[in-house]
């Protein structure tokens, strides 16, 4: 699992570099700061850009034999932009852009929109009823349509996500 999340540390890291304009990637040295069950909480304090957050893969994905890239689902912390529990989701192929996904814990559902390989909460602000939702649950689906018309549906355990918040939460204080 280290492996495939030290790839993903990697993407995300890439991700934020092209956020953060006229920063060099070299600042960006991300850090386990530990495993809490199915999360792993990360920080990244090379620069003046503090940045953390926590990730997980899906337990299972629906349908199988198909082939997608990284699959992951991600909450992270900017303080330096006044940013806390901003969620996200990487999908692994491109999903429809015009279709909402869904993000299910128990009975309370929350939209997804995307671009490309990636979703977020819509509207942004439901990102902290949407982590409330991740600190009370045990499992989440997220499920969509691929560009191709592929219906996809990912399960996450849950178990572990608030050790792991509450760890970044503590480091990017």
């Amino acid at each position: 699992m280290f492996r495939r999340m030290k790839s993903f540390v990697t993407m995300m890291m890439a991700g934020l570099l092209s956020l953060a304009a006229g920063t060099a990637l070299a600042q960006y040295n991300p850090q386990s700061i530990g495993e809490y069950r199915d999360w792993t909480a990360w920080v990244n304090a090379d620069g003046a850009a503090k940045v953390c957050f926590i990730a997980s893969k899906p337990k299972n994905t629906l349908p199988k034999g198909v082939n997608r890239g990284e699959i992951y689902f991600y909450v992270t912390h900017r303080p330096s932009r006044g940013i806390e529990g901003e969620v996200a989701v990487r999908i692994g192929y491109p999903f429809d852009e015009k279709q909402e996904g869904i993000v299910r814990i128990g009975s309370r559902e929350f939209g997804l929109s995307f671009k490309g390989d990636r979703g977020w909460p819509v509207p942004p602000s439901e990102d902290p009823r949407l982590v409330s939702a991740m600190k009370a649950g045990a499992e989440m689906t997220v499920e969509g349509l691929s560009q191709r018309g592929t219906r996809t549906k990912d399960t996450y355990s849950l178990l572990g996500f608030t050790a792991a918040y509450n760890a970044i939460s503590k480091a990017c204080k």
